[in-house]
């Protein structure tokens, strides 16, 4: 029997939605029977990934409610009333936060109905923030069984988590620190937030040839949205440090976002403009020819957010020394000195330390890329953590079938 599973993403597709669109595959590959669902389409242009397309015809959108689910959705005065309750009882949010809450129920029942029609055993929801209560009001509406995903760290996933998990069947963690904030913070019981990290295909890293570096400059790169919890403005201080200690490196930042013009007046005023390369959003095969190039990947978050960012796995599935600064899960992806390189938060001399000794040193280099390949190899590969996730659905009479070896497509 094959397992028929929703699978929900906010926004979905956009530019870091390639691990979803993965995962998903490699769910299909594993057995299970996937619809694909989310709150509305991401803006036009906000994908540069060639799934795009495919993805949009694939995802049912709720913001678009059918005819027929508001009749469907007044033949259950009961579930409407759970529903109406489950709205009133968010006792941490404000009364206007709770009425902008109501075209929720609409969309509730458009899950609901559609995953009725379809006979999907549960909805997974990747989200904590306002995309879980969707789940939760389905549940109220139709009894639906629905699960989370927590990316990030609970703070920055709105208000109400006690209400949100309350009828989840299990909330996953993307890293250890994550699941201390659930059992601290909800009504969870441990056996119900496992920790499962976000797979990368570590076989399309392995078929690919890498570009052997040169004698010329060492290629630093970083894959992140130009936001301030990024550390940009670090990363570029680090960098200023080496260049006036006569260090050889490109700096390469992909992504964009709404720090790119100060990032760029950055660059300028440090005198850096030979040495960093904006390139904006890129799609996922010109990331990987980015990392073809690369001789180390650099990421300086800072605050609170992405537990585990997956650039940061894929860097390591690509035999690319890591240096991260210590944000959320990172402990969980990095063992510092062995397969990456650690850095406090908001440090630029610590993190040029780590960087000069890097590019002082090809043969560290090639010994860190190698530990890190093989981490995500046995850690992250998407076939792994994709039967570790159908695992949690805990449906004995499933029999899962073996991963394959051959490589993961981005195909339907």
């Amino acid at each position: 029997m094959k397992i028929r599973i929703g699978y929900l993403v906010p926004e979905f597709p956009s530019t870091n939605h390639a691990c979803f669109w993965r995962e998903a595959y490699a769910l299909r590959r594993a057995g299970a029977h996937v619809e694909l669902f989310s709150t509305r389409p991401p803006e036009p242009g906000s994908c540069r990934h060639l799934f795009g397309e495919e993805a949009r015809r694939q995802t049912t959108y709720l913001n678009r409610v059918r005819p027929g689910t508001v009749a469907w959705l007044l033949f259950r005065p009961v579930g409407l009333l759970r529903a109406m309750a489950y709205l009133t009882g968010l006792g941490e949010s404000s009364i206007q936060e709770r009425l902008r809450c109501l075209p929720l129920i609409p969309a509730a029942a458009e899950l609901g109905r559609k995953a009725k029609e379809q006979g999907l055993s549960q909805v997974h929801i990747h989200s904590c923030d306002k995309a879980a209560h969707l789940g939760a009001l389905a549940h109220r509406l139709c009894g639906l069984r629905y699960s989370l995903t927590l990316h990030d760290d609970l703070p920055v996933n709105g208000k109400d988590h006690v209400s949100k998990t309350d009828a989840a069947v299990w909330v996953s963690a993307a890293a250890r620190s994550l699941r201390e904030q659930l059992l601290e913070h909800t009504s969870l019981r441990p056996d119900q937030v496992p920790v499962t990290a976000m797979g990368v295909d570590t076989e399309s890293f392995a078929s690919r040839k890498k570009i052997a570096s040169s004698s010329g400059p060492v290629q630093i790169v970083t894959v992140a949205r130009l936001i301030p919890e990024n550390g940009h403005h670090d990363a570029l201080i680090a960098l200023d440090r080496l260049a006036k200690t006569g260090a050889l490196f490109h700096y390469t930042i992909a992504g964009d976002g709404p720090e790119r013009q100060a990032l760029e007046a950055r660059v300028q005023e440090l005198g850096l403009q030979n040495a960093v390369t904006f390139t904006g959003n890129l799609g996922e095969d010109a990331v990987h020819r980015l990392f073809d190039r690369a001789d180390v990947f650099l990421l300086t978050r800072q605050g609170m957010g992405d537990a585990a960012p997956v650039a940061v796995m894929e860097a390591m599935s690509r035999g690319l020394p890591v240096v991260c600064s210590l944000v959320g899960g990172m402990r969980d992806v990095i063992d510092h000195r062995n397969n990456g390189f650690l850095t406090p938060q908001c440090d630029p001399e610590a993190v040029a330390e780590t960087l000069a000794g890097l590019i002082d040193d090809p043969v560290l280099r090639k010994r860190i890329g190698a530990s890190a390949r093989r981490t995500a190899k046995t850690r992250f590969d998407l076939r792994l953590t994709a039967r570790r996730f159908l695992g949690q659905f805990n449906l004995p009479e499933v029999i899962l079938p073996q991963p394959e070896a051959e490589t993961c497509a981005l195909a339907a």
